[in-house]
């Protein structure tokens, strides 16, 4: 029985996510007080910040195919508005917008994944030790140079999560386990393929986690 991990991005988070989790492992919690003194701030304060009002070139784009029927825009405020107004003229059935600082994997974002990569390119990247496939060409890559890659292409580059999904489950994948707060990806999955010998879960919780590994058949967590 082969399984994945998966991994949300942006638009994922909530304030107090992954709370019960943290009080139950020692780790979880020690995680968010290392990133909270690395930011200069409390995670567990911070009610997720409106998007930026951008400049108006008039940029939007579509950035995240996540399945059949549901596609994420992205770009220029004031142009992805006049998006949202368009979609709703032309039969959309549901068009809002999403609390999110930036307009990831947008052309808009370019210059950040550049500097993405200066930084990447002093750390040391190794081969990894299980297969890893990107979310930005639905495919497996094995060596540190081209991770990086599609490292930084992933911030300007559109989500293939409905390719990538079916890429992993082609590959044998037959439990999709998601990491991380919420259950955005098990719904997506859902949607993306509804067979009866595919299993979708979530680890949110201490519960969530007790329930994914029986059904691994690992041994339940301290």
């Amino acid at each position: 029985m082969s399984f994945a991990f998966v991994f949300a991005g942006q638009g994922s988070q909530s304030v107090g996510m992954l709370g019960a989790l943290a009080a139950a492992e020692p780790a979880v919690r020690a995680t968010f007080d290392e990133a909270s003194a690395v930011l200069g701030y409390d995670l567990w304060q911070v009610v997720i910040a409106v998007c930026r009002e951008a400049a108006g070139r008039g940029v939007v784009e579509a950035v995240n195919f996540n399945c059949p029927g549901q596609v994420v825009i992205a770009g220029d405020a004031a142009a992805a508005l006049r998006a949202i107004d368009v979609a709703k003229t032309r039969g959309a059935k549901r068009a809002v917008t999403l609390p999110v600082s930036v307009p990831s994997h947008s052309s808009l974002m370019r210059g950040a994944g550049e500097r993405l990569r200066a930084k990447l390119g002093t750390l040391s990247v190794r081969a990894p030790a299980i297969p890893y496939l990107s979310a930005v060409d639905a495919r497996a890559h094995t060596e540190p140079a081209d991770i990086v890659d599609v490292l930084v292409r992933q911030i300007s580059s559109p989500v293939r999560w409905t390719d990538t999904l079916r890429a992993l489950i082609a590959g044998g994948a037959v439990q999709v386990i998601e990491c991380g707060p919420g259950k955005v990806l098990t719904a997506l999955n859902r949607r993306i393929e509804r067979r009866p010998d595919l299993s979708f879960l979530a680890l949110e919780d201490p519960a969530s986690i007790d329930t994914a590994l029986s059904a691994t058949g690992a041994a339940s967590h301290a």
